[in-house]
């Protein structure tokens, strides 16, 4: 983990100060407070009622290896500073922590992965919800894996499963070197080796993304999952429905967002740009009902591209859909 990690920075938060005393006029910049997760303790640590850390990946050599267009490790940064100027909408005894990055400066992306996932194993044993800023959609792999052995401390066989935001499976296979387009099916080897049932639901799908195998390869897993053009009115009742019962038959949920489901004139900064994306606010009911559920144990938004980025449209996406999430957990 060591030559991965980097401690959270105070100089990383900066932004408008309406008041230095009045809390209903803080922003976020206000409050969050930058800890080194290698070294804390839990007795040294306020805690509250909800805790909320913040944790970069800073890596897209999995988008290289996919054949995408590089820059995403800038991502964590940029969504940081689209954070730090939003309001202060909760209570004292709601805590962010800024735990700081992992980092992939070189091609071993499978060791960053292995310390994403310890680094979140400490977020959630110091009694923390992380949520995961990317970087490249490599970063599930991370993530789910933090999550997963996290709860493997009680129970052997946990009942996670996963809801990704995405116009793609990630099914791909990994026999000549993983990726970003690799990891969901990496989980479901997992998983099978452990003879313990790969739950896993996409929203925002297009067929224009995957190939005829990749969703034949979905069908094989049972994998459930709604197409970006049903996203509509006249279907939500059923598709919230289909996600309600998927998520009632879980323990635990681990939420991923990739930028790229979202339509290119909300999301241009993006390894795939996506011309027949989803719109952010068709995506919200879903991810609200998710985060409400109580089973969420933790989020992460991958393929935010800084230098992609128009007028910082993705990182703010990114920002607000982190913003929804936390306010919908907290209530």
């Amino acid at each position: 983990m060591e030559e991965h990690y980097t401690k959270g920075n105070k100089n990383m938060w900066e932004g408008r100060i309406d008041s230095l005393t009045d809390r209903s006029s803080f922003r976020l910049h206000q409050v969050v407070q930058c800890i080194d997760i290698q070294n804390i303790i839990k007795e040294n640590l306020d805690i509250k009622i909800k805790n909320f850390c913040l944790l970069g990946f800073c890596c897209d050599e999995g988008v290289k290896r996919n054949k995408g267009r590089i820059g995403a490790k800038q991502g964590p940064a940029a969504i940081r500073k689209a954070i730090a100027n939003l309001p202060l909408h909760f209570t004292n005894q709601v805590n962010l922590f800024d735990g700081g990055d992992i980092s992939c400066n070189d091609q071993y992306m499978d060791q960053a992965q292995k310390s994403l996932s310890e680094v979140i194993e400490k977020i959630l044993a110091l009694e923390m919800h992380p949520i995961i800023m990317g970087g490249g959609h490599e970063i599930a792999f991370g993530s789910f894996n933090g999550n997963f052995r996290f709860l493997q401390k009680e129970n052997p066989k946990p009942k996670l499963g996963i809801l990704n935001f995405d116009a793609h499976f990630d099914l791909r296979p990994y026999d000549q070197g993983t990726s970003s387009g690799t990891m969901f099916t990496q989980i479901a080897d997992q998983l099978k080796e452990q003879e313990i049932d790969f739950n896993y639901f996409c929203i925002g799908i297009q067929a224009m993304g995957n190939t005829k195998h990749l969703f034949d390869k979905a069908n094989t897993l049972g994998v459930e999952y709604i197409f970006a053009n049903q996203l509509v009115p006249s279907l939500e009742k059923e598709n919230i429905h289909k996600l309600r019962k998927f998520i009632g038959a879980l323990d635990h949920l681990y939420i991923t967002i990739c930028s790229d489901v979202f339509h290119l004139s909300a999301a241009p900064g993006v390894s795939a740009p996506a011309p027949l994306g989803i719109m952010p606010k068709e995506m919200l009911p879903y991810l609200h009902i998710a985060a409400k559920s109580e089973k969420s144990i933790g989020l992460d938004i991958a393929e935010v591209n800084p230098s992609l980025d128009i007028d910082n449209h993705t990182s703010k996406l990114a920002a607000g859909l982190i913003y929804e999430y936390m306010l919908s957990i907290v209530g």
